[in-house]
């Protein structure tokens, strides 16, 4: 027997809807919880929080050339962190040993900073 398809196109924009609020809601509470953390610690501090976050966008997006060194200098960090997930994904715990065993090494032979 074949399922008939009864919903409107409202509740299918609303399903829609629904399932980019839920993937979308954690990370986006996660930077809000950030950055309110972040002003109060400025408060505390004595520094306007407006102030620092507006210079903080304006030092990292304010213009092509901003961009571009922002863009620069995270790169290697994104694929660090791609390089490590991949590698506990791929081979699964062998992976994450490996990892961790390296990191020691590391450790061992440049010490701790």
């Amino acid at each position: 027997m074949e399922k008939l398809d009864t919903d409107t196109t409202s509740e299918k924009k609303d399903r829609i809807w629904l399932r980019i609020w839920q993937t979308s809601s954690v990370p986006l509470a996660a930077v809000l919880l950030a950055a309110l953390i972040g002003a109060i610690i400025l408060i505390v501090s004595g520094a306007n929080p407006i102030t620092a976050y507006a210079a903080l966008l304006q030092g990292a997006f304010g213009s092509v050339s901003t961009f571009g060194r922002t863009l620069e200098k995270a790169t290697p960090l994104i694929f660090s962190g791609l390089a490590v997930y991949s590698t506990g994904v791929v081979w699964g715990w062998l992976g994450w040993r490996f990892i961790w065993c390296y990191s020691r090494r590391i450790k061992n032979l440049y010490g701790s900073p």
